[in-house]
């Protein structure tokens, strides 16, 4: 349902430019307005497609589960990661071995907290989520370099920043 909301809007912004260019000085409204409204039930077309998929309470009560529990796992790894690091060129292979797939699980059900906790509270989670990502990133790149000092400084900013995800999560949990 959603690939023919996209292909209606697609046609009516195309035959709507089309109709459009046809005389620069006014729009022939008659034509005009089926093609605008073909695009409105696009439009709703995709909305209620990603409503079904991403809106049903059960649904969002799983993925609200998976958003805790990989953030935790996220957090739990790489605190392991600063208490015991491996060397300074091993952090980058710890760092994909024990963080990336949690972090992958969390990204792939992030459009839950829209549908859960709204935009507001998915953008709340989501600033300092996506700073600890890009820290370890920052992590990553320089053990592959062999940056020790960097290693150690910016595995404590991710670790922070994951916490406070973590804490927003909670809160929103309990509202």
């Amino acid at each position: 349902m959603k690939r023919i909301g996209l292909g209606l809007i697609t046609l009516s912004f195309l035959v709507g430019a089309y109709l459009a260019s046809l005389d620069p000085e006014t729009l022939d409204w008659i034509l005009y307005f089926p093609v605008l409204l073909v695009g409105v039930v696009g439009a709703v077309m995709v909305r209620i497609a990603h409503r079904n998929r991403h809106g049903s309470e059960e649904t969002i009560r799983a993925n609200t589960a998976v958003l805790r529990e990989s953030l935790d796992a996220a957090l739990r790894a790489v605190e392991s990661i600063q208490a015991d690091p491996p060397g300074v060129y091993a952090v980058s292979r710890a760092i994909d071995d024990r963080v990336i797939d949690h972090l992958n699980r969390f990204v792939s059900v992030r459009d839950a907290m829209k549908s859960a906790y709204g935009l507001n509270g998915f953008a709340s989670v989501m600033g300092p989520y996506a700073g600890g990502e890009r820290y370890l990133n920052r992590v990553w790149s320089a053990s592959a370099d062999g940056y020790v000092d960097e290693v150690t400084e910016y595995l404590g900013r991710a670790l922070e920043q994951f916490r406070i995800a973590r804490q927003v999560l909670e809160d929103l949990e309990a509202t």
